[in-house]
């Protein structure tokens, strides 16, 4: 990812999560990375299924796929939201991914 790109998208998320409380970051396609890793969610997860990396690239490729977007879970169950980033000629390059989010009766989903 361009370094001016990764810039406005690390400033935009950091945004974004200072504004909803939730945890985001930036991920880079190419570099196979995180580039925004302050308060990342997944840092704290103990599930073995589960390889954060992975799952999230899995979540900016569909984005991608799908005009930008896209809401997914990761392998523990919880909802992640992705954006993808283009360069100018409309490759892939990263993406921007939030979560977990809450969808739903916040005590019907923690309960279970």
């Amino acid at each position: 990812m361009q370094q001016q790109l990764a810039k406005r998208c690390m400033e935009n998320v950091a945004h974004l999560s200072a504004l909803s409380g939730v945890s985001a970051n930036v991920i880079s396609v190419i570099q196979k990375a995180f580039l925004h890793t302050k308060n990342n969610f997944c840092d704290e997860c103990t599930c073995s299924r589960c390889n954060a990396l992975n799952t999230h690239l899995y979540g900016c490729n569909e984005a991608y796929r799908w005009n930008g977007k896209y809401i997914y879970y990761c392998p523990l169950g919880l909802v992640f939201v992705a954006s993808s980033v283009s360069d100018d000629s409309g490759n892939l390059v990263g993406g921007t991914i939030m979560g977990p989010l809450l969808m739903g009766d916040s005590d019907d989903v923690l309960a279970e």
